[in-house]
């Protein structure tokens, strides 16, 4: 039996965002700047506070500190990566022109669509975030990623969660650290992603290992912490899906 270092959030809201081009940019590249294949919990956050007008660097450690927001990400449609060369412009004419080699996502259909599972304990916040989504009135512009890579926000609702304790695969990013050793299956699509977790007000990260089905199939395991069951009537879908959040583990 498991039992959680933290009490689920009292407000599950489930939305969705797309766009033609995404770059969630590795930190630690250089050469090339690469790209995550989808965007970690600090960029989510960005997302977030965008929507709501919130500061930069105003609400790491509170409003949606990992105690006071659970994300969950998922990518929905098929994508590919492309790389090319961006002039960087700067503010001294006199100064030679500046290309960058850059990764991009780019969809294998018409559009990127990422879908976010959000867990938040203050249900003010939540019912604002609901409203300026179902409106599509965010305070700020949306990206994924940089400000060129212009995003569409989709309606949100709000949605069920409970801890079940079920075996069974889960969906998405998946902490390795909560895989009990031994018990993982492997497949040819499944890749290691040490991802930026959290950040501080003075912009002090820390990071966190996830396991990652490339393909965006379920990844089979037993796990050490408790798999949410979430649920939500979405587009007039039922969608539900099983993770693991890495805020459960406090």
């Amino acid at each position: 039996m498991f039992s959680s270092s933290l009490p689920l959030p009292e407000t599950f809201i489930v939305f969705d965002v797309s766009g033609s081009m995404a770059q969630f940019r590795e930190p630690d590249t250089n050469a090339v700047a690469r790209t995550f294949p989808l965007p970690p919990r600090p960029t989510v956050l960005g997302i977030l506070a965008a929507i709501l007008g919130y500061d930069r660097n105003s609400y790491y450690d509170d409003i949606l500190s990992p105690t006071k927001c659970w994300v969950h990400t998922e990518c929905l449609t098929p994508y590919h990566t492309v790389v090319q060369k961006v002039q960087r412009f700067q503010n001294n004419p006199d100064a030679p022109i500046n290309f960058v080699t850059e990764q991009f996502l780019r969809p294998d259909t018409d559009t990127l669509r990422y879908r976010f599972w959000i867990g938040l304990r203050d249900r003010t916040i939540a019912h604002k975030l609901l409203n300026r989504i179902h409106h599509h009135q965010p305070v700020y512009p949306i990206s994924l990623g940089p400000a060129y890579c212009l995003a569409t926000l989709h309606d949100a609702v709000y949605a069920t969660a409970h801890i079940t304790q079920d075996a069974g695969p889960v969906w998405g990013l998946v902490p390795v650290d909560t895989i009990q050793p031994g018990s993982l299956k492997l497949t040819p699509s499944l890749i290691t992603l040490t991802l930026p977790y959290h950040f501080t007000a003075q912009r002090e990260g820390t990071n966190k290992r996830f396991l990652y089905d490339v393909y965006g199939h379920a990844i089979d395991a037993a796990y050490t912490v408790p798999r949410i069951q979430l649920s939500a009537v979405l587009h007039h879908e039922e969608v539900s899906r099983c993770v693991i959040f890495p805020e459960s583990a406090g």
